[in-house]
């Protein structure tokens, strides 16, 4: 008798049998609880003739649902639950796809050896990591709500006529052509040293130029740019003028830009500009997010093809010329290349 007392007094002292009781009473309370509010619904409906049931998926939806392809809205209740729930495994996929490749990112990333990338990413790491789920779900909910309707979406870009002037193409002309010289050049040559330089101070006085052919000269204009580029151009001109090359070389750009300056002011060459239209790509509002789809043509798996073919063939001339270099140590005039790939 004794060893049995002592015996159910262990089991009662026993934490892990009174978490067992514990959770059977839990669970108990929870099927009663259940139990009653089950009967209650059915009394409720049994006292207004309703008599529960799933017939309902089989009347007419009468609704639209946003990239349904296969649904109308003749379509039943049940094939819109249908489509609801396949869309929603499509964004769980695509979600846990997206995912998982911005963490392998962000996870590279943290192992950088930039400060900046690798900054960034601590940061991003740490404020999802040390803030709770439910603090970003009201954060981006308020945001949402923030957002302007549908009639007055935000558009990028906005809508409107850009006008891009073709001098602008003539600069970058110039800039390139500017490069590709100063890149045959050794560090030391003297032309290397000033070609950017004055193509730049050319640039600026072609623009100086216009502001003065299109706007009315004032004390500010005067005061603030031009005794700039004065001072600079007298630097220059000081800093040439030793050297017998260079001085000729400095005087004619002066001419020369003198020389385009009265044909710009002159009207001769007009400023002339290229008129772009410009259509909104991406609109955002409360209602989501929306952003152009790309459309395949009839011929899209062709050209796929080509570009697949185009790649492996560069790759393959690219390995084959560099071991042919590698052992006998000359390379293929520049003009085999083109040929080699049009045979390919």
């Amino acid at each position: 008798m004794t060893r049995s007392r002592f015996s159910l007094l262990g089991l009662l002292t026993d934490i892990r049998v009174l978490q067992i009781i514990g959770q059977v009473i839990f669970l108990i309370l929870v099927v009663l609880a259940i139990s009653g509010l089950l009967d209650q619904i059915f009394s409720a409906l049994a006292a207004r003739n309703l008599t529960p049931n799933f017939t309902f998926l089989q009347n007419r939806a009468g609704f639209e649902i946003a990239g349904a392809t296969n649904y109308t809205p003749d379509a039943s209740f049940g094939q819109a639950f249908l489509v609801g729930l396949g869309n929603t495994l499509s964004v769980i996929i695509i979600g846990l796809v997206l995912t998982t490749i911005l963490g392998i990112l962000v996870g590279i990333f943290l192992l950088s050896r930039n400060w900046l990338v690798r900054t960034i990413s601590r940061v991003f790491v740490e404020i999802l990591r040390n803030t709770p789920l439910l603090v970003q779900i009201i954060i981006v909910f308020f945001f949402v709500l923030a957002l302007p309707p549908s009639n007055a979406s935000i558009t990028l870009p906005q809508e409107g006529i850009f006008l891009l002037p073709l001098r602008y193409a003539g600069y970058l002309a110039v800039l390139v052509v500017g490069w590709q010289i100063t890149r045959g050049l050794a560090a030391e040559d003297w032309r290397s040293a000033i070609t950017f330089p004055l193509i730049i101070s050319a640039i600026i006085r072609i623009e100086l130029g216009f502001s003065v052919g299109s706007d009315p000269v004032t004390v500010e204009m005067v005061s603030v740019p031009y005794l700039a580029v004065l001072v600079i151009l007298a630097g220059l001109m000081i800093a040439f003028w030793r050297t017998p090359t260079l001085r000729f070389a400095f005087i004619g750009v002066l001419i020369g830009q003198g020389l385009g300056l009265i044909l710009l002011n002159a009207n001769v060459i007009p400023a002339a500009a290229a008129r772009f239209e410009l259509q909104p790509l991406f609109y955002l509002n409360n209602r989501g997010f929306y952003f152009p789809v790309l459309q395949t043509t009839a011929r899209f798996g062709l050209w796929a093809l080509f570009v697949v073919v185009g790649i492996v063939v560069a790759v393959a001339i690219l390995v084959y010329f560099a071991r042919l270099k590698a052992e006998t140590g000359k390379s293929a005039p520049s003009l085999f290349y083109p040929f080699v790939s049009g045979i390919g």
